[in-house]
């Protein structure tokens, strides 16, 4: 996934990831870089980091700041 498509992502939309058996993320045409949608698995080490993020905030509201998801990405060690 594309910086530009995860600075798109909504609260409401990986609440609604987390609450599945296996958390994948749902990107629609309108969010996604190249306008194609499709699905993104995410990682155990995502969901735990992303877990204390969704407390107290809008589902409508972005999930992440662009600069600092992607400080966070380079910070971490995690396998593909």
């Amino acid at each position: 996934m594309s910086m530009a498509t995860a600075a798109n992502l909504t609260v409401g939309q990986f609440r609604q990831a987390l609450e599945d058996n296996k958390p994948v993320r749902h990107v629609t045409a309108k969010q996604d870089k190249i306008r194609m949608e499709h699905y993104v698995p995410l990682h155990p080490c995502v969901v735990k980091a992303v877990s204390p993020l969704l407390d107290e905030r809008k589902g409508t509201e972005l999930m992440f700041q662009h600069g600092s998801l992607w400080m966070w990405i380079k910070r971490q060690k995690i396998p593909m």
